[in-house]
């Protein structure tokens, strides 16, 4: 039995073996460990986002901009706009302010929140120091002059359809009804 169960093992290991040593159907002439560089080269890397590049970026969109390294004012459509980043931590934020926090109706609470999962798209409403903001935050390095320009877009677009369409674009995501009252998903629905 020991015999029969060793041999398997032996006759195993020299089909593995035969199959790493057959040369590479697609490159005949080639050891299966050769690596083929690349045919072309890759993409150059873009260039990172820093404070540098978003003092660039507003200065394209106004000459009226205040501030700098790190912290930006800017008026977009009479909508005050104010731009943080922290290169350390990699971040930024776009942000206007909207409304009193404390003001704020259980109702309008409700719609922010609807918005945010289908209107809002990239920016969002939030609440901080009994502020409710209209913002865009995203990864600084990454970050794209066409996003930064939507993302200033948007937050103004958030500002001023608050308590109308709370829209930051003319773009819904997924439709809803945004007045509807709020439903609980039904857990045999979720697909994940």
């Amino acid at each position: 039995m020991f015999a029969r169960s060793l041999s398997a093992i032996v006759v195993v290991a020299l089909l593995f073996s035969l199959t790493l040593a057959a040369p590479n159907e697609d490159r005949p002439n080639e050891s299966p460990d050769a690596v083929t560089p690349p045919k072309t080269k890759p993409p150059a890397e873009p260039a990172k986002t820093n404070n540098k590049a978003i003092d660039g970026y507003l200065r394209a969109i106004t000459d009226a901009v205040q501030g700098g390294n790190g912290r930006w004012g800017i008026v977009v459509d009479e909508v005050p706009v104010l731009v943080v980043t922290d290169e350390k931590a990699d971040r930024m934020r776009i942000i206007t302010p909207v409304a009193d926090a404390a003001k704020l109706k259980p109702a309008d609470l409700q719609k922010m929140m609807a918005a945010n999962f289908h209107s809002a798209l990239d920016a969002r409403y939030a609440i901080s120091n009994g502020q409710v903001w209209s913002a865009y935050i995203h990864p600084l390095s990454p970050l794209t002059q066409a996003q930064f320009n939507s993302g200033i877009k948007q937050v103004v677009a958030l500002k001023k359809t608050y308590g109308t369409t709370y829209s930051s674009l003319e773009i819904v995501f997924g439709g809803g009804d945004q007045n509807a009252e709020p439903k609980q998903p039904d857990p045999e629905k979720v697909p994940f």
